[in-house]
């Protein structure tokens, strides 16, 4: 059961279309058989919108047709007279039987909009903690002198907003954005103490990175071993595999790019070879491991055989 309270007075989620739970009524076969089992994006936004103005089941999910006197499904094409005493069994019968799924989902999306709108609500609470994060932040991100908490308009502009606020002068605003750059730095030192590893994915070797790396960390008490800590780029090691087969041609190498695919020397196998195998890895728009061992494997393989 999901709640929520606040200021003014508190609510139960659980309470929501809970009317729907009282109606027993069995399918009508005359209705059609083609339905949307499943609740659109667009649809939820109706649904929500409705549930602001009305509460029944059957109005947030059928339409009213003034004109005609008529109600729509807005989940199917199905179109129902309205009764001369406001009942809505009718309608109620259809989501039943047609579109069951949607009475357990609509209380989701309610519920789920209720929930996104408190969280917000509360995300936007004002505090003055809040406040002095943010106006570090927008100093340091918008690079304002410190001084400008202590300008006139600035201090009208924030007071008109919200007297609450407890505007700080310059020199604490200093001493604020020193401590929060050294929380952070702190905070980032101990997430580069349980680092595992660190993998590269270049076309070179990057030894003057990771000698500069292995330096700041230890000069921040951070211990990493660029022997044991370092994960070289697979592809970089294949293309170094490659010009190394290459070389031991000694030079019957082809005299273009054409020849070599075109498998008239004996690279250009390899060439072929790693030519499809670069289509097949780039028709993944995000290639996973279990997707490219398999291929890299495949090209080591292949340059082995070559050099063998």
């Amino acid at each position: 059961m999901a709640s929520t309270s606040g200021s003014a007075g508190s609510f139960d989620l659980s309470d929501i279309n809970t009317d729907i739970d009282r109606f027993d009524i069995k399918g009508d076969e005359t209705e059609p058989k083609q339905v949307n089992n499943e609740l659109g994006n667009e649809n939820q936004e109706i649904i929500i919108g409705r549930y602001k103005k009305k509460t029944s089941v059957a109005h947030l999910n059928f339409t009213l047709n003034k004109q005609n006197n008529t109600y729509s499904c807005i989940h199917c094409s199905i179109t129902y007279k309205a009764s001369k005493d406001g009942s809505t069994s009718t309608l109620i019968k259809h989501l039943r039987n047609k579109h069951s799924n949607l009475i357990s989902s609509e209380k989701k999306v309610i519920v789920r909009a209720i929930d996104k709108f408190v969280k917000q609500v509360d995300e936007l609470k004002f505090t003055q903690d809040n406040w002095r994060n943010n106006l570090i932040k927008w100093v340091v991100v918008n690079d304002q002198p410190f001084t400008v908490v202590e300008d006139d308009h600035f201090k009208l502009m924030i007071k008109r907003l919200n007297r609450e606020a407890t505007i700080p002068s310059a020199v604490t605003i200093c001493k604020d954005i020193h401590q929060a750059f050294n929380n952070k730095q702190t905070f980032i030192l101990e997430e580069l103490q349980n680092l595992l590893g660190v993998t590269s994915d270049n076309a070179s070797n990057m030894n003057t990175f990771f000698d500069h790396f292995k330096k700041m960390c230890n000069e921040n008490n951070v211990t990493f071993d660029t022997e044991h800590q370092r994960v070289r780029c697979f592809a970089h090691i294949i293309n170094l595999a490659a010009q190394d087969a290459l070389k031991s041609l000694k030079g019957t190498g082809p005299d273009s790019e054409e020849e070599v695919l075109n498998n008239k020397v004996p690279v250009g196998v390899i060439a072929k070879c790693f030519q499809t195998s670069t289509l097949a890895m780039s028709e993944a728009n995000h290639p996973t491991l279990c997707q490219t061992i398999p291929i890299y494997n495949y090209l080591l393989d292949i340059i082995e055989d070559f050099i063998d």
